[in-house]
């Protein structure tokens, strides 16, 4: 089955037993649904990126799927000429 829990909660959990590699394929989704929501054509800013707001979902597998929530503090921009591609 799944299992669902915030970042927060997640690193608690596994303080100890989690690698390396683990943490950075987490703060890599992150960092992939930012670019995600700025890249839309009216491009949405998060505005509350904390730990209790990056949800941890977990299969038998245990490796993390993120997701973003909390989308309440968000702001549509009307077009994205201030929004910077990084490539």
């Amino acid at each position: 089955g799944f299992c669902f829990t915030d970042l927060r909660k997640f690193l608690a959990k596994n303080k100890k037993g989690l690698l390396d590699l683990t943490r950075w394929k987490i703060l890599t989704q992150i960092c992939n649904g930012v670019w995600y929501l700025h890249s839309l054509s009216k491009a949405i800013i998060h505005a509350d990126i904390k730990a209790d707001n990056v949800l941890v979902e977990t299969a038998d597998s245990g490796r993390p799927l993120i997701k973003l929530a909390d989308m309440g503090l968000s702001k549509i921009l009307a077009s994205r000429s201030h929004v910077k591609d990084p490539r």
